[in-house]
């Protein structure tokens, strides 16, 4: 007698990696994130829309188990979400991104805390991942159509009070904040404008003048 097991469908796949209900940013999500297999899988997602895991594994250039793994991880976080509508059958794993924002400042977790530690390392982990967009956009901007070799930085360097830093933080994050949610909900209104991603770096920091 020959026993069958029942293939288990897209859901049932993947409850065990089904997030938490939604709350303040955790020292998981943060480490979820920053890791350079899952932060690849994360932006291709966000960036090119919905996609199986073999169609991820080869743009991201990972075996589709190590894709899978990662994907469960980022699904655990809230950073991911399966899209099994989008699946031809129950052998297809579908995945969209979620528009979560990763935000959090250096009073969440005290100094010598493991959190601490973590966030610091995410901290440094997040800027070279975005001086390395930087780089790369610049490298590809003069193959850009003229609408899109567009860009804009702006910087200051200015003796102000703590809590003037503090203000600015503030109202860059609500501005961002306000521009995303209306990029999203443009993009519903309107589907079949031509869009690209767009990568906003904004940070605020005390500055020592820079010596040689």
């Amino acid at each position: 007698m020959i026993w069958c097991m029942p293939r288990k469908t897209f859901s049932e796949r993947h409850r065990e990696t089904e997030p938490p209900a939604s709350g303040p940013v955790t020292i998981d999500a943060i480490i979820a994130l920053h890791h350079p297999v899952r932060r690849r899988l994360y932006e291709s997602l966000s960036g090119h829309g919905p996609a199986p895991v073999g169609v991820l594994a080869r743009r991201c250039r990972v075996a589709v188990g190590s894709a899978s793994h990662h994907l469960g991880v980022l699904h655990r976080s809230g950073w991911v979400e399966p899209a099994p509508e989008l699946a031809g059958d129950t052998r297809e794993s579908w995945w969209r991104a979620c528009h979560a924002r990763l935000s959090w400042t250096s009073d969440d977790y005290p100094p010598g805390t493991v959190g601490r530690t973590v966030l610091e390392l995410a901290a440094r982990e997040q800027a070279g991942h975005e001086f390395q967009s930087v780089l790369a956009w610049m490298d590809a901007c003069e193959d850009l159509p003229p609408e899109w070799a567009h860009s804009i930085s702006s910087s200051a360097f200015v003796l102000a009070t703590s809590q003037q830093l503090v203000d600015l933080g503030q109202r860059l994050s609500a501005m961002v904040d306000d521009w995303v949610t209306a990029c999203i909900q443009d993009r519903e209104e309107r589907p079949t404008v031509e869009r690209r991603t767009v990568r906003v770096i904004a940070r605020v920091f005390p500055s020592n003048p820079q010596t040689p």
